[in-house]
């Protein structure tokens, strides 16, 4: 699945496509924003474990409806999967 969503940084600026799924459009900085929605809690849930704190991470792409071989919902990652 990274794979798939890596490679959308080859399409050429200003192009979208459908090409993964019905509900997700993806250009050449998809994957730099999903990518940044995981790090995003990827580091949250660290920081929780760290402190015991609780956090919560508000990002774009959300990412709790993508399956593990499918994006879906405006999902690419499932980043609470990811996260845990």
């Amino acid at each position: 699945m990274v794979e798939k969503i890596m490679a959308t940084q080859d399409l050429p600026d200003g192009v979208t496509t459908y090409a993964l799924n019905e509900d997700n459009y993806e250009s050449n900085k998809t994957f730099q924003a999903a990518k940044v929605a995981v790090d995003a809690c990827v580091t949250g849930a660290a920081r929780c474990l760290e402190s015991k704190a609780a956090g919560y991470a508000i990002v774009r792409p959300p990412g709790h409806h993508a399956h593990y071989d499918f994006p879906s919902g405006f999902c690419f990652f499932n980043n609470v999967a990811v996260a845990a």
